[in-house]
């Protein structure tokens, strides 16, 4: 009877994993491997909405997702973080 049991539970769970795609369901960039950052202080990995690193205890800017894209206000100016590019693009107050 258990034999039987566990080809019917494997059988079904084997159904489960066919119907149910994880990739289906889309993951926030905020959320998703690429949502750390390197802390400025220690160089060690932090989160980009973080304003104080977990190893360091030291603070940064923190980072807001808006708007698909990753924002820091520094230097006066708003720069938001192309990700395709790996580049800061800078945006000035006036036109945010």
């Amino acid at each position: 009877a258990g034999f039987f049991i566990t080809l019917f539970l494997g059988l079904l769970g084997l159904v489960i994993v066919l119907v149910v795609n994880p990739g289906s369901q889309a993951i926030a960039p905020s959320r998703g491997p690429r949502a750390t950052r390197e802390c400025p202080s220690c160089k060690e990995l932090m989160r980009r909405d973080a304003g104080v690193c977990p190893h360091c205890r030291r603070e940064s800017d923190p980072w807001r997702y808006e708007g698909g894209y990753w924002w820091v206000h520094r230097d006066g100016a708003f720069h938001y973080l192309d990700e395709r590019t790996g580049t800061w693009v800078r945006r000035e107050q006036a036109d945010a």
